[in-house]
């Protein structure tokens, strides 16, 4: 399956901020003046502090499970995902169905981060995983999506734990990154469980109906 990239709209190409940095920017700032800065889970705001998070795609997951579409969240739960382009706290395919927390605490790089990075951090290991993010963000911004065979979401995802090296390991892929959240990933209430599996049953009782008729 083939995405084509959506180059950066004439206008936005030229500035020294990207898109995706002063969208960013504008989220952190809202929920800053709202009092909503806590690194906490929000599943009614979607947020989802040091995680990664995941939604199907139909009808693909439908017959492939383990298939969907991955983000990676910043210190404040902000959804970060790659279709072509970065999107932030609008994830592509619906909101998150699936979630995997991780700890920052077991990241073994440092990042520089940029000066554009949203202020609001909590913490030096805050800072630390939203520059990491914030790489992978600035690499596939100008990348061309191709699903499974090239740049996809799941690579955007492994950019950032590789720059920060998480849990040590330098080689975050989509392979490794597909069956961690598919074996560890918690599910987003009963809503994450219909929206993962509804399909794949009705898939499997198609199936059955034709093999028994």
């Amino acid at each position: 399956f083939f995405f084509a990239s959506s180059f950066l709209p004439k206008g936005l190409a030229g500035m020294d901020c990207p898109y995706w940095m002063r969208e960013w920017r504008s989220v952190v700032s809202r929920d800053i003046n709202t009092g909503e800065i806590e690194a906490k889970i929000d599943f009614g705001r979607h947020r989802y502090p040091y995680a990664i998070v995941w939604t199907p795609i139909p009808p693909i997951t439908w017959f492939l499970p383990f298939i969907g579409h991955m983000g990676i969240c910043d210190s404040r739960g902000v959804i970060m995902d790659f279709t072509g382009m970065i999107g932030v706290d609008n994830m592509a395919f619906g909101n998150p169905a699936r979630y995997l927390i991780l700890d920052p605490k077991k990241c073994h790089a440092s990042v520089e981060a940029p000066a554009e990075l949203p202020n609001g951090q909590a913490n030096e290991g805050a800072a630390a995983w939203d520059a990491a993010v914030c790489k992978a963000n600035s690499v596939y911004e100008d990348l061309t999506h191709c699903m499974l065979f090239g740049h996809d979401c799941h690579s955007h995802v492994g950019k950032a734990l590789n720059s920060m090296k998480y849990l040590n390991f330098g080689h975050w892929n989509k392979v490794v990154l597909a069956a961690w959240i598919f074996f560890c990933g918690r599910h987003v209430g009963i809503k994450g469980v219909i929206s993962t599996w509804i399909g794949v049953i009705f898939m499997i009782i198609i199936a059955v109906v034709i093999h028994l008729f």
